[in-house]
């Protein structure tokens, strides 16, 4: 009986792992041509810890099933290091800012933050959080900040226009707004900068609000262009994040109901940014500047959609973070990443923080790059991302 029982468990364990593996190939297909495939790729967190236990559990039981899990887990190691860093080298020097010491050149901090338009509607709970973000916005004294769902009113004291000019280090913006309420609120995405702005522009995605701008900023002698970008969000109704809330499916009409419904707004979301990652992608070809790509991506590290964007450009994260990599300050969506910075190979890594503030359903992303002094120009004719 023991016999049967292991067996049957070696075949869960062989299924398991092919859907690892599926999980890890999953970014290669764009949900255009195969609908499972972000499906596959927005479980590969909890199928890595599933495969993880039968390692463990083989390894205890002193069998050779434990090859089966951990052979995939090795082909997916590049992805793992997407979810999860352990900082190595600074653990060894035990020097909290030993990284910005390795670089020489001028440095330039960003910071990329989903603030869900200062909490208008009180979504975070806590009075506060608009006064907190505009408290920590400027104590960081960042010299490039990008913002999605950024919200403006004439009359209000709830964005960064407030902030005064003697006290923001950075007095250059560049606003998009695409939508304006029945009050005069405005939204949209904005992107503030120390250094003057040069050119400015955006790229428009049919029939959605999202969007993608750029600035081109002379950072010293050299120019740079920055990114930010708000791709396709799901657009849960408070019913959806309910129903994941209760993480319950009881079979009932109206779950089932819940359950289509998430489905059929996941699937819409990621061919939508599917198309948008590819626009984006062939504005970034065309581009002779070092760039920089910030933003609320909607997508996580193991997708078509980081895949495309990221092309040759360094993920932050993977150079210079720290444990778990979740940006999505939500309970019931552990692990997830969808906020970045992805910068031209270029530039070095010094530094990179997710601070775990409470004011908005994302976290902030700040990171300190390194441009080594006269290699820009270089870079100009070098980088062409894929």
């Amino acid at each position: 009986m023991l016999r049967f029982l292991r067996h049957i468990l070696i075949y869960i364990n062989v299924l398991l792992a092919l859907l690892l593996l599926a999980s890890v190939l999953s970014p290669l297909v764009s949900p255009g041509f195969l609908r499972v495939a972000p499906f596959l790729g927005l479980m590969f967190p909890f199928l890595l810890m599933i495969n993880a236990f039968f390692v463990i559990y083989w390894a205890v039981s002193r069998r050779l099933a434990l090859f089966i899990s951990l052979a995939v887990m090795l082909t997916g190691l590049a992805q793992v290091k997407r979810f999860v860093r352990i900082p190595i080298s600074k653990i060894i020097r035990k020097e909290s800012n030993a990284g910005e010491k390795l670089f020489s050149g001028d440095s330039l901090r960003i910071l990329t933050y989903n603030v869900r338009a200062f909490n208008l509607y009180d979504w975070a709970h806590n009075k506060d959080a608009s006064i907190g973000i505009l408290h920590f916005v400027d104590s960081l004294r960042a010299d490039v900040l990008c913002f999605q769902e950024f919200y403006s009113r004439a009359e209000s004291r709830l964005t960064l226009k407030e902030i005064p000019q003697g006290t923001s280090p950075a007095p250059h913006a560049y606003f998009y707004y695409y939508f304006t309420d029945h009050q005069g609120g405005r939204y949209g995405i904005a992107t503030y900068s120390r250094y003057p702005i040069l050119r400015k522009g955006a790229i428009r995605f049919e029939n959605t609000y999202n969007v993608c701008i750029y600035t081109d900023i002379l950072f010293g002698k050299d120019t740079i262009r920055v990114y930010n970008a708000h791709l396709q969000s799901v657009r849960f109704r408070k019913a959806n994040y309910d129903f994941l809330d209760t993480l319950r499916l009881t079979y009932s009409n109206r779950h089932l109901r819940e359950a289509k419904d998430i489905y059929s707004k996941l699937r819409e979301a990621y061919l939508k940014r599917s198309d948008q990652v590819n626009q984006i992608a062939r504005h970034i070809a065309s581009c002779v500047y070092p760039v920089i790509v910030c933003g609320d991506l909607n997508d996580t590290p193991v997708s078509y959609t980081y895949r495309i964007i990221r092309g040759r450009l360094v993920d932050t994260f993977t150079e210079a973070g720290e444990g778990l990599s979740y940006t999505y300050n939500l309970p019931y969506w552990p692990f997830f990443r969808i906020d970045y910075i992805l910068s031209d190979p270029i530039f070095k890594v010094a530094k990179l923080k997710t601070p775990r503030i409470p004011y908005s359903d994302h976290f902030p992303v700040l990171a300190t790059l390194i441009l080594p002094g006269g290699k820009a120009d270089s870079a100009n004719q070098r980088f062409r991302p894929k």
